[in-house]
């Protein structure tokens, strides 16, 4: 799958997924440059959206993310089912990618 630009978008969802991910062993770690990241995620993500056409769903993770930068770690659940909501959200993607593929 890839886009106007000959991207891939299924090894670039993939790569994000990781990312996204990674913010879970983070919060564990109560690690204080978490937000730090997630700025850096959403500056990526922010690109992303202008090349795929403005996904929906993209700009579903970024509110997400943006939702959760700048909380408190402390609130982990919160957090995390953000986080799984954004890897789902993924997932949710490069099924609907999928799909589009098979009907052409």
């Amino acid at each position: 799958m890839t886009n106007s630009n000959n991207i891939d978008y299924d090894k670039y969802l993939d790569k994000l997924a990781k990312r996204i991910f990674y913010i879970l062993p983070m919060l564990e770690k109560e690690d204080g440059n978490v937000d730090k990241y997630v700025n850096s995620l959403l500056i990526e993500l922010n690109g992303a959206v202008r090349n795929f056409d403005n996904n929906p769903d993209l700009i579903g993770i970024i509110f997400n993310l943006q939702g959760i930068q700048g909380m408190e770690i402390t609130d982990r659940n919160v957090w995390r089912s953000k986080v799984l909501e954004c890897f789902n959200t993924i997932n949710k993607i490069k099924k609907q990618e999928v799909k589009k593929e098979e009907t052409k």
